[in-house]
């Protein structure tokens, strides 16, 4: 019953956006509804697959969005005080990355010293 009504929903919605949306042309109502089956197929079959190839460059510009704004942290503090200097944008990219790095390393080592010690 569940899969039935997924695929009635899946059906309207699509042939909702068909109706509203420009660019899209869809024929008739049974092409909807063979659109509708493809999608739900390529859904269940390719979807996994083009997810798990994705992971990797997803975490990639996560991480690089993470330094950006890392950067632009440092340059804030650049800003606010006098005798505090980055000298530019380059610089504070590096610095971020070496400070994350440092920090890794650090949480890592207290965590496992922190495991040492319940041992005991």
């Amino acid at each position: 019953m569940k899969m039935t009504l997924n695929f009635i929903s899946s059906v309207v919605a699509t042939y909702l956006v068909i109706i509203f949306m420009s660019g899209i042309e869809s024929g008739s109502f049974w092409n909807v509804v063979l659109v509708a089956v493809l999608l739900g197929v390529f859904n269940i079959l390719v979807k996994p697959g083009l997810q798990m190839l994705s992971v990797i460059p997803t975490l990639i510009t996560i991480l690089l969005f993470l330094l950006v704004t890392n950067a632009a942290i440092l340059i804030m503090a650049d800003w606010l005080i006098d005798s505090f200097k980055v000298d530019n944008f380059g610089t504070a990219i590096f610095f971020s990355i070496i400070i994350s790095a440092i920090n890794w390393g650090l949480h890592r080592a207290f965590r496992k010293m922190d495991k040492t010690r319940r041992k005991k």
